[in-house]
Protein backbone atom coordinates (compact mmCIF):
# COMPACT_ATOMS: atom_id res chain seq x y z
CA UNK A 1 0.00 0.00 0.00
CA UNK A 2 1.48 3.13 -1.25
CA UNK A 3 2.68 5.77 1.72
CA UNK A 4 2.10 3.71 4.76
CA UNK A 5 4.15 0.32 4.39
CA UNK A 6 5.54 1.44 7.62
CA UNK A 7 2.27 1.93 9.71
CA UNK A 8 1.90 -0.40 12.95
CA UNK A 9 -1.59 -2.24 13.28
CA UNK A 10 -3.20 -1.00 16.32
CA UNK A 11 -4.54 -3.99 18.43
CA UNK A 12 -7.01 -1.44 20.44
CA UNK A 13 -10.55 -1.62 21.02
CA UNK A 14 -11.99 -0.55 17.74
CA UNK A 15 -13.40 2.86 17.41
CA UNK A 16 -17.24 4.07 16.43
CA UNK A 17 -18.22 4.18 12.89
CA UNK A 18 -18.19 7.96 12.98
CA UNK A 19 -14.89 8.57 13.99
CA UNK A 20 -13.30 6.34 11.03
CA UNK A 21 -12.99 7.49 6.93
CA UNK A 22 -15.50 6.10 4.53
CA UNK A 23 -14.25 2.88 4.82
CA UNK A 24 -16.09 1.39 2.36
CA UNK A 25 -15.38 3.91 -0.56
CA UNK A 26 -11.55 2.85 -1.58
CA UNK A 27 -9.17 5.36 -2.52
CA UNK A 28 -5.90 5.82 -3.95
CA UNK A 29 -3.85 3.54 -1.93
CA UNK A 30 -7.27 2.57 -0.05
CA UNK A 31 -7.61 3.13 4.03
CA UNK A 32 -5.05 2.53 6.88
CA UNK A 33 -5.35 -1.23 7.63
CA UNK A 34 -6.13 0.67 11.31
CA UNK A 35 -9.41 1.78 9.95
CA UNK A 36 -10.30 -0.30 7.78
CA UNK A 37 -10.14 -2.89 10.87
CA UNK A 38 -11.55 -0.22 13.31
CA UNK A 39 -14.59 0.36 10.55
CA UNK A 40 -15.10 -3.47 10.57
CA UNK A 41 -16.07 -4.14 14.13
CA UNK A 42 -17.74 -0.71 14.00
CA UNK A 43 -20.46 -2.06 10.81
CA UNK A 44 -19.94 -5.80 12.46
CA UNK A 45 -23.32 -5.99 14.59
CA UNK A 46 -25.51 -3.18 12.32
CA UNK A 47 -24.30 -5.40 9.26
CA UNK A 48 -25.48 -8.40 10.54
CA UNK A 49 -29.10 -7.07 11.66
CA UNK A 50 -29.84 -6.07 8.13
CA UNK A 51 -31.11 -8.98 6.34
CA UNK A 52 -33.32 -7.23 3.72
CA UNK A 53 -30.14 -4.37 3.06
CA UNK A 54 -27.61 -7.42 2.99
CA UNK A 55 -29.62 -9.05 0.10
CA UNK A 56 -30.10 -5.88 -1.90
CA UNK A 57 -26.29 -4.73 -1.90
CA UNK A 58 -25.25 -8.51 -2.76
CA UNK A 59 -27.93 -7.81 -5.83
CA UNK A 60 -26.12 -4.44 -6.54
CA UNK A 61 -22.89 -5.40 -5.99
CA UNK A 62 -23.36 -8.34 -9.05
CA UNK A 63 -25.11 -5.67 -11.07
CA UNK A 64 -22.47 -3.24 -10.78
CA UNK A 65 -19.63 -6.00 -11.59
CA UNK A 66 -21.80 -7.09 -14.50
CA UNK A 67 -22.05 -3.25 -15.73
CA UNK A 68 -18.28 -3.24 -15.60
CA UNK A 69 -17.50 -6.24 -17.13
CA UNK A 70 -15.70 -5.29 -20.38
CA UNK A 71 -13.77 -2.95 -18.38
CA UNK A 72 -12.64 -5.37 -15.52
CA UNK A 73 -12.40 -8.00 -17.79
CA UNK A 74 -9.44 -6.02 -20.21
CA UNK A 75 -7.56 -5.00 -16.80
CA UNK A 76 -7.14 -8.89 -15.83
CA UNK A 77 -6.20 -9.94 -19.03
CA UNK A 78 -3.87 -7.40 -19.07
CA UNK A 79 -1.98 -8.34 -15.59
CA UNK A 80 -2.77 -12.13 -15.22
CA UNK A 81 -2.07 -13.34 -18.23
CA UNK A 82 -5.53 -15.66 -17.89
CA UNK A 83 -7.83 -16.46 -21.20
CA UNK A 84 -10.24 -14.48 -21.50
CA UNK A 85 -12.85 -17.08 -22.23
CA UNK A 86 -11.62 -18.53 -18.62
CA UNK A 87 -11.68 -14.78 -17.18
CA UNK A 88 -15.48 -14.44 -18.53
CA UNK A 89 -16.51 -17.47 -16.93
CA UNK A 90 -14.88 -16.35 -13.37
CA UNK A 91 -16.54 -13.01 -13.56
CA UNK A 92 -20.27 -14.67 -14.60
CA UNK A 93 -19.40 -16.99 -11.60
CA UNK A 94 -18.83 -14.38 -9.25
CA UNK A 95 -22.01 -12.23 -10.31
CA UNK A 96 -24.48 -15.71 -10.14
CA UNK A 97 -22.75 -16.03 -6.87
CA UNK A 98 -23.77 -13.07 -5.05
CA UNK A 99 -27.47 -13.47 -6.74
CA UNK A 100 -27.12 -16.96 -5.50
CA UNK A 101 -26.83 -15.83 -1.70
CA UNK A 102 -28.64 -12.50 -2.06
CA UNK A 103 -31.90 -14.99 -2.80
CA UNK A 104 -31.10 -17.24 0.20
CA UNK A 105 -31.15 -14.16 2.14
CA UNK A 106 -34.76 -13.33 1.05
CA UNK A 107 -35.82 -16.67 0.95
CA UNK A 108 -34.81 -17.84 4.73
CA UNK A 109 -32.23 -20.32 3.05
CA UNK A 110 -29.19 -21.81 4.79
CA UNK A 111 -26.07 -19.26 4.18
CA UNK A 112 -22.70 -20.45 5.17
CA UNK A 113 -19.91 -17.84 5.51
CA UNK A 114 -16.20 -18.11 6.66
CA UNK A 115 -17.44 -17.55 9.66
CA UNK A 116 -20.90 -17.41 11.40
CA UNK A 117 -24.42 -18.89 9.81
CA UNK A 118 -27.13 -17.57 8.98
CA UNK A 119 -30.99 -19.88 8.81
CA UNK A 120 -34.17 -18.88 8.93
CA UNK A 121 -33.03 -15.57 9.15
CA UNK A 122 -31.27 -15.38 12.70
CA UNK A 123 -27.80 -14.30 11.72
CA UNK A 124 -25.62 -15.55 13.96
CA UNK A 125 -22.05 -13.79 11.99
CA UNK A 126 -19.52 -13.47 14.34
CA UNK A 127 -17.74 -10.61 13.12
CA UNK A 128 -15.43 -9.26 10.52
CA UNK A 129 -13.81 -11.65 7.58
CA UNK A 130 -9.95 -11.08 6.39
CA UNK A 131 -10.21 -12.21 2.63
CA UNK A 132 -6.83 -12.64 0.90
CA UNK A 133 -7.48 -12.59 -3.03
CA UNK A 134 -6.24 -15.27 -4.73
CA UNK A 135 -3.30 -15.36 -7.74
CA UNK A 136 -4.83 -17.79 -10.11
CA UNK A 137 -8.46 -16.86 -9.81
CA UNK A 138 -8.43 -13.13 -9.60
CA UNK A 139 -12.61 -12.86 -9.96
CA UNK A 140 -13.97 -16.39 -8.69
CA UNK A 141 -11.42 -15.85 -5.91
CA UNK A 142 -10.65 -12.29 -5.98
CA UNK A 143 -11.97 -9.80 -3.85
CA UNK A 144 -15.49 -9.53 -4.90
CA UNK A 145 -15.62 -13.52 -4.73
CA UNK A 146 -16.80 -16.34 -3.50
CA UNK A 147 -15.11 -15.87 0.06
CA UNK A 148 -16.10 -12.03 0.13
CA UNK A 149 -19.96 -13.17 -0.99
CA UNK A 150 -20.17 -15.72 1.23
CA UNK A 151 -18.65 -13.64 4.71
CA UNK A 152 -21.38 -10.52 3.54
CA UNK A 153 -24.07 -13.20 3.24
CA UNK A 154 -23.59 -14.68 7.21
CA UNK A 155 -23.55 -11.29 8.04
CA UNK A 156 -19.49 -10.59 8.48
CA UNK A 157 -18.30 -7.23 7.20
CA UNK A 158 -15.17 -7.89 4.67
CA UNK A 159 -11.54 -6.65 4.41
CA UNK A 160 -10.43 -7.71 1.42
CA UNK A 161 -6.22 -7.97 0.81
CA UNK A 162 -5.76 -7.43 -3.07
CA UNK A 163 -3.17 -9.60 -4.38
CA UNK A 164 0.34 -8.42 -5.89
CA UNK A 165 0.03 -10.14 -8.89
CA UNK A 166 -2.92 -7.97 -9.93
CA UNK A 167 -2.91 -5.23 -8.37
CA UNK A 168 -5.25 -2.79 -10.66
CA UNK A 169 -7.89 -5.27 -10.82
CA UNK A 170 -7.93 -5.48 -7.18
CA UNK A 171 -7.99 -1.60 -6.57
CA UNK A 172 -10.81 -1.53 -9.82
CA UNK A 173 -13.20 -4.36 -8.45
CA UNK A 174 -13.08 -2.82 -4.92
CA UNK A 175 -13.82 0.86 -6.50
CA UNK A 176 -16.95 -0.55 -8.24
CA UNK A 177 -17.86 -2.63 -4.81
CA UNK A 178 -17.56 0.13 -2.56
CA UNK A 179 -19.64 2.20 -5.00
CA UNK A 180 -22.54 -0.30 -5.39
CA UNK A 181 -22.52 -1.10 -1.06
CA UNK A 182 -23.03 3.15 -0.93
CA UNK A 183 -25.55 2.78 -3.45
CA UNK A 184 -27.33 0.34 -1.30
CA UNK A 185 -27.04 2.23 2.05
CA UNK A 186 -24.39 -0.72 3.30
CA UNK A 187 -22.97 0.87 6.68
CA UNK A 188 -19.32 2.41 6.44
CA UNK A 189 -17.38 -0.29 7.49
CA UNK A 190 -19.24 -3.14 5.25
CA UNK A 191 -16.17 -3.47 2.57
CA UNK A 192 -12.41 -2.22 2.63
CA UNK A 193 -9.83 -3.03 0.54
CA UNK A 194 -6.04 -2.98 1.98
CA UNK A 195 -3.27 -3.00 -1.09
CA UNK A 196 -0.19 -4.15 1.01
CA UNK A 197 0.29 -8.15 1.57
CA UNK A 198 2.03 -8.30 4.49
CA UNK A 199 -0.04 -5.83 6.91
CA UNK A 200 -2.60 -7.77 5.41
CA UNK A 201 -1.46 -11.17 7.06
CA UNK A 202 -0.80 -9.01 10.12
CA UNK A 203 -3.84 -7.77 10.27
CA UNK A 204 -4.82 -11.23 11.33
CA UNK A 205 -3.54 -10.78 14.48
CA UNK A 206 -5.76 -8.12 15.32
CA UNK A 207 -9.04 -9.64 18.24
CA UNK A 208 -11.56 -7.99 15.94
CA UNK A 209 -10.89 -10.99 13.36
CA UNK A 210 -12.21 -14.24 14.20
CA UNK A 211 -11.60 -15.59 10.57
CA UNK A 212 -9.86 -15.46 7.44
CA UNK A 213 -10.20 -17.03 3.53
CA UNK A 214 -7.93 -17.72 1.01
CA UNK A 215 -7.74 -20.12 -1.75
CA UNK A 216 -4.41 -20.81 -3.74
CA UNK A 217 -1.13 -21.44 -2.47
CA UNK A 218 -0.34 -23.75 0.48
CA UNK A 219 2.47 -22.18 1.47
CA UNK A 220 0.73 -19.02 2.17
CA UNK A 221 -2.27 -20.52 3.53
CA UNK A 222 -0.19 -22.34 6.17
CA UNK A 223 1.85 -18.46 6.51
CA UNK A 224 -1.62 -17.55 7.42
CA UNK A 225 -2.64 -20.19 9.93
CA UNK A 226 0.32 -19.42 11.82
CA UNK A 227 0.10 -15.49 12.20
CA UNK A 228 -3.49 -16.58 13.38
CA UNK A 229 -2.26 -19.14 15.72
CA UNK A 230 -0.10 -16.59 17.43
CA UNK A 231 -3.08 -13.71 17.74
CA UNK A 232 -5.26 -12.85 20.75
CA UNK A 233 -7.85 -15.14 20.71
CA UNK A 234 -9.22 -17.90 18.59
CA UNK A 235 -9.93 -17.42 15.23
CA UNK A 236 -10.05 -19.90 12.24
CA UNK A 237 -8.53 -19.73 8.58
CA UNK A 238 -10.57 -21.52 5.79
CA UNK A 239 -8.11 -22.55 3.02
CA UNK A 240 -8.74 -24.02 -0.41
CA UNK A 241 -5.33 -25.86 -1.19
CA UNK A 242 -2.90 -27.10 -3.89
CA UNK A 243 -2.35 -30.93 -4.08
CA UNK A 244 -0.80 -33.86 -5.72
CA UNK A 245 -3.11 -35.40 -8.12
CA UNK A 246 -2.37 -38.91 -8.24
CA UNK A 247 -4.33 -41.26 -10.70
CA UNK A 248 -3.39 -45.33 -10.24
CA UNK A 249 -3.85 -47.40 -13.89
CA UNK A 250 -3.94 -50.84 -13.07
CA UNK A 251 -2.05 -53.47 -15.55
CA UNK A 252 -5.14 -54.56 -17.48
CA UNK A 253 -6.19 -51.02 -18.32
CA UNK A 254 -2.84 -49.90 -18.94
CA UNK A 255 -3.38 -52.41 -21.89
CA UNK A 256 -7.16 -51.32 -22.71
CA UNK A 257 -7.11 -47.93 -22.50
CA UNK A 258 -3.66 -46.52 -23.12
CA UNK A 259 -4.96 -43.52 -25.20
CA UNK A 260 -7.28 -42.63 -23.21
CA UNK A 261 -5.22 -42.46 -20.15
CA UNK A 262 -2.83 -40.24 -22.08
CA UNK A 263 -5.31 -38.38 -23.43
CA UNK A 264 -6.93 -37.72 -19.92
CA UNK A 265 -3.69 -36.81 -17.96
CA UNK A 266 -2.43 -34.61 -20.84
CA UNK A 267 -5.51 -32.76 -20.30
CA UNK A 268 -4.85 -32.21 -16.28
CA UNK A 269 -1.79 -31.39 -16.67
CA UNK A 270 -2.17 -28.66 -19.05
CA UNK A 271 -5.95 -27.22 -17.54
CA UNK A 272 -5.30 -23.59 -17.13
CA UNK A 273 -1.23 -23.61 -17.79
CA UNK A 274 -1.12 -25.88 -14.42
CA UNK A 275 -2.90 -23.36 -12.65
CA UNK A 276 -5.40 -25.39 -10.74
CA UNK A 277 -2.74 -27.51 -9.38
CA UNK A 278 0.23 -26.38 -7.64
CA UNK A 279 2.41 -29.88 -7.71
CA UNK A 280 3.10 -31.95 -9.82
CA UNK A 281 0.30 -34.01 -11.46
CA UNK A 282 1.30 -37.83 -10.85
CA UNK A 283 0.03 -40.96 -12.72
CA UNK A 284 1.49 -44.68 -11.82
CA UNK A 285 1.69 -47.35 -14.74
CA UNK A 286 3.61 -50.22 -15.17
CA UNK A 287 7.12 -50.35 -15.67
CA UNK A 288 8.01 -51.39 -19.24
CA UNK A 289 4.68 -50.70 -20.81
CA UNK A 290 4.36 -48.48 -23.62
CA UNK A 291 1.57 -45.82 -21.86
CA UNK A 292 4.57 -44.08 -20.88
CA UNK A 293 5.63 -43.66 -24.32
CA UNK A 294 1.87 -42.81 -25.25
CA UNK A 295 2.12 -40.38 -22.31
CA UNK A 296 5.12 -38.42 -23.47
CA UNK A 297 4.10 -38.31 -26.87
CA UNK A 298 0.90 -36.91 -26.05
CA UNK A 299 2.33 -34.04 -23.42
CA UNK A 300 4.88 -33.19 -26.02
CA UNK A 301 2.26 -32.10 -28.32
CA UNK A 302 0.78 -29.78 -26.38
CA UNK A 303 1.14 -26.51 -27.10
CA UNK A 304 3.37 -23.48 -24.73
CA UNK A 305 1.65 -20.71 -22.96
CA UNK A 306 2.38 -18.17 -20.75
CA UNK A 307 2.85 -18.84 -17.08
CA UNK A 308 0.61 -16.33 -14.99
CA UNK A 309 3.37 -14.20 -14.60
CA UNK A 310 7.10 -14.06 -14.85
CA UNK A 311 7.87 -14.36 -11.07
CA UNK A 312 5.64 -17.59 -11.19
CA UNK A 313 7.11 -19.08 -14.27
CA UNK A 314 10.48 -18.70 -12.72
CA UNK A 315 9.33 -20.18 -9.78
CA UNK A 316 7.85 -23.16 -11.69
CA UNK A 317 11.13 -23.87 -13.52
CA UNK A 318 13.27 -23.70 -10.38
CA UNK A 319 11.41 -26.09 -8.53
CA UNK A 320 10.52 -28.50 -11.09
CA UNK A 321 14.58 -28.34 -11.64
CA UNK A 322 14.97 -29.18 -7.72
CA UNK A 323 12.66 -31.90 -7.96
CA UNK A 324 14.07 -33.57 -10.85
CA UNK A 325 17.56 -32.89 -8.82
CA UNK A 326 16.49 -34.11 -5.94
CA UNK A 327 14.45 -37.33 -6.74
CA UNK A 328 17.14 -38.61 -9.62
CA UNK A 329 13.87 -38.62 -11.89
CA UNK A 330 14.25 -38.81 -15.42
CA UNK A 331 13.51 -35.72 -17.21
CA UNK A 332 11.58 -37.86 -20.07
CA UNK A 333 10.32 -34.12 -21.39
CA UNK A 334 12.27 -31.03 -20.57
CA UNK A 335 12.96 -27.13 -21.82
CA UNK A 336 15.10 -24.94 -19.87
CA UNK A 337 12.94 -21.83 -21.39
CA UNK A 338 9.68 -20.40 -19.37
CA UNK A 339 8.43 -17.96 -21.95
CA UNK A 340 6.31 -19.50 -23.35
CA UNK A 341 5.73 -22.19 -20.59
CA UNK A 342 6.42 -25.30 -22.14
CA UNK A 343 4.97 -28.84 -20.03
CA UNK A 344 7.91 -31.04 -18.25
CA UNK A 345 7.51 -34.65 -17.70
CA UNK A 346 9.45 -36.99 -15.20
CA UNK A 347 9.88 -40.30 -14.81
CA UNK A 348 10.62 -41.91 -11.26
CA UNK A 349 10.27 -45.46 -9.97
CA UNK A 350 8.30 -46.44 -7.50
CA UNK A 351 10.98 -47.58 -5.05
CA UNK A 352 12.44 -43.74 -4.89
CA UNK A 353 9.07 -42.48 -4.20
CA UNK A 354 8.38 -42.55 -0.96
CA UNK A 355 12.11 -40.72 0.03
CA UNK A 356 10.76 -37.95 -2.65
CA UNK A 357 7.41 -37.43 -0.84
CA UNK A 358 8.35 -34.14 0.83
CA UNK A 359 9.88 -32.83 -2.18
CA UNK A 360 7.05 -33.30 -3.87
CA UNK A 361 4.93 -31.32 -1.42
CA UNK A 362 6.78 -28.35 -2.51
CA UNK A 363 4.67 -26.15 -4.94
CA UNK A 364 5.33 -25.61 -8.87
CA UNK A 365 2.69 -23.79 -10.34
CA UNK A 366 2.44 -24.75 -13.80
CA UNK A 367 2.64 -28.05 -15.95
CA UNK A 368 4.54 -30.42 -14.63
CA UNK A 369 3.89 -34.40 -14.30
CA UNK A 370 5.76 -37.23 -13.02
CA UNK A 371 5.29 -40.75 -14.06
CA UNK A 372 5.89 -43.25 -11.57
CA UNK A 373 6.51 -46.83 -12.51
CA UNK A 374 5.86 -49.62 -10.55
CA UNK A 375 6.75 -53.40 -10.73
CA UNK A 376 3.87 -55.14 -8.90
CA UNK A 377 0.61 -54.49 -8.06
CA UNK A 378 1.80 -54.84 -4.45
CA UNK A 379 4.14 -52.23 -4.48
CA UNK A 380 0.91 -49.29 -5.43
CA UNK A 381 -0.77 -50.70 -2.34
CA UNK A 382 1.94 -49.29 -0.23
CA UNK A 383 2.84 -46.43 -2.47
CA UNK A 384 -0.94 -44.60 -2.53
CA UNK A 385 -1.29 -43.98 1.20
CA UNK A 386 1.48 -42.13 1.59
CA UNK A 387 1.09 -39.72 -1.33
CA UNK A 388 0.27 -35.96 -0.18
CA UNK A 389 -2.91 -35.73 -2.42
CA UNK A 390 -6.75 -35.17 -1.02
CA UNK A 391 -7.92 -38.16 -3.39
CA UNK A 392 -6.39 -40.68 -5.89
CA UNK A 393 -7.81 -41.90 -9.55
CA UNK A 394 -8.38 -45.43 -10.46
CA UNK A 395 -8.23 -47.06 -14.02
CA UNK A 396 -9.79 -50.08 -13.17
CA UNK A 397 -12.10 -52.94 -14.72
CA UNK A 398 -15.75 -53.13 -12.47
CA UNK A 399 -16.09 -56.14 -10.35
CA UNK A 400 -18.06 -58.77 -12.09
CA UNK A 401 -20.17 -60.80 -9.57
CA UNK A 402 -20.04 -64.53 -9.95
Amino acid sequence: MPGSTEEKLSVSAPRRAGTVASAHRPHAGGPTPTRAVSAAAAAARQWASLETLRAQALSTVASALETARAELIAIAAAETRVARPQLERELTRTTLHLSLHANQILSGGRVDGPVGTQQEHQPTAEGPVLVFASDEVPFAFGVAGAHTASAWAAGCPVVAVAHPSHPRLSRRTAQVVARALETAGAPEGAFALVENRAQGREMLRHPAFRAAAFTGSTVETKALARVAAEGLGPRVVHGELGSVDATVVTPAEAETRVWEVAENFSASLSRGVGRYSADPSLVCVPARHRIVYEIAWRVRTLPPARGLDAATAQGFLGEATELARRTGALRLLWSPDVTPLAPRLLVLHGAKLTSSLSRMAREAFGPLGLVVLYERWEDVKEMVPDLPDLTTGLYAQPCRSR
